[in-house]
């Protein structure tokens, strides 16, 4: 139960629901102000898939049966270089903006569970874990992904695959 690369740059942790941390205060994350949002994720209250709305997992998923994390790495250094190299004078902060790469990075995980739902039989999905009270920093450090809070290198976005 550790991660496996099923193709560059697409992993799979395969768990136990023993191996999950889930935390309703993990979904209060959402709140946390960060620069151009004082109120947290501009998304709380406004979808079926994030905070007070999303369930929590073992309300949505099977517990008896299951489960797995799915994720893409994504190269966050090499795309702020090149952010940088293209527009002069930008920040750190302006070149690692989600605008510029977050969209390609869902649709290829979007692709990808797809394939492994029909691969495995898997019949839901989450894209937004941690919204529904999913640590995912401890659930996926001790499986040997290596997440860092702030990162400068490589960055990932998970979903959880089960029933």
């Amino acid at each position: 139960m550790t991660v496996e690369y099923i193709e560059d740059g697409v992993f799979v942790i395969d768990l136990d629901w023993s191996d999950l941390f889930i935390e309703d205060r993990v979904r209060g994350w959402c709140e946390l102000r960060y620069p151009g949002h004082p109120k947290g994720c501009p998304n709380i209250s406004k979808t079926d898939r994030c905070p007070p709305n999303a369930p929590m997992l073992n309300d949505y998923f099977d517990t008896n049966r299951d489960i797995c994390l799915l994720g893409v790495e994504f190269d966050i250094g090499s795309h702020m270089q090149k952010m940088k190299d293209n527009n002069s004078g930008w920040s750190d902060r302006q070149a690692k903006c989600v605008l510029y790469w977050q969209g390609g990075v869902k649709k290829r995980l979007r692709e990808m569970v797809a394939q492994y739902m029909l691969k495995k039989g898997f019949d839901k999905w989450a894209d937004t874990p941690e919204g529904m009270g999913l640590n995912v920093f401890r659930t996926c450090i001790p499986k040997g992904l290596k997440m860092k809070k702030d990162p400068s290198d490589t960055v990932y976005k998970i979903a959880m695959l089960g029933y």
